[in-house]
Order: structure tokens, then sequence, then C-alpha cells
């Protein structure tokens, strides 16, 4: 069986590789590492950027979602998923977005008590 991967640049050099779950279950197997469940939806997490906050500090600097996404190194349709709460980002992400915004990541996270 052929593995599929899909590589994502950013300014033309691999940045990640997007692989099938039955492939990376394979690798951490491989690696030494237990096995990554799928999360359930009880095991839902708040998400960690603030929606209003991210879009005000983007707008505040005048980017636009494509352009904030290219300084990011995601899609722009991903980064929007985001921006609107519909999908959570990971720590590098949320590290690559600030650097983007050029703020704090502390500036664009949820505060516990939010």
């Amino acid at each position: 069986m052929k593995h599929q991967v899909q590589v994502i640049k950013n300014a033309d050099q691999p940045a990640f590789a997007v692989l099938n779950w039955e492939d990376y279950q394979q690798l951490l197997q491989l690696a030494g590492i237990s096995e990554q469940k799928h999360p359930t939806e009880s095991e839902a997490v708040k998400p960690a950027i603030s929606a209003e906050t991210l879009r005000a500090i983007r707008e505040s600097k005048g980017l636009s979602v494509s352009v904030l996404a290219r300084e990011a190194g995601i899609s722009p349709s991903y980064y929007e998923m985001i921006e609107t709460g519909r999908r959570l980002a990971s720590e590098a992400n949320r590290r690559a977005i600030a650097r983007g915004l050029k703020c704090s990541v502390e500036d664009i996270i949820f505060s516990e008590t939010t």
C-alpha cells in the first residue's frame, strides 16, 4: 500500500507533512509511542483563541485573512475556521499567528475565566 502524504510549504520550503490516521498510528508504533485516540465529544476542548480578539487584532493591523494566513504558513480557509471558532489552533499555529500579527501569544489566548 502506498502512503499518501500532503506536504505543506512555507516560503517554498517544506513546513508540514499531513498523513492519514492509520499511517500516523503506524509511525507512533514504530517510534515506541503509545497510540493516540480520537477525542470524543465529551473531551471537547474550549477554543484557545478568542475569535473576537483575533479578528480585532488582525483588522487593527490592516491585515486580510489571506495575508495573515500566508504569514502564519497556513491556508486562508483554515485560518478563517480558526478565527470563527470552527477549528482549534495548535500551539504551533497560535505562535505562527501571533508572529504574523506581531503580538504575543498571550494577547490572543482566552483566559480561563472567559
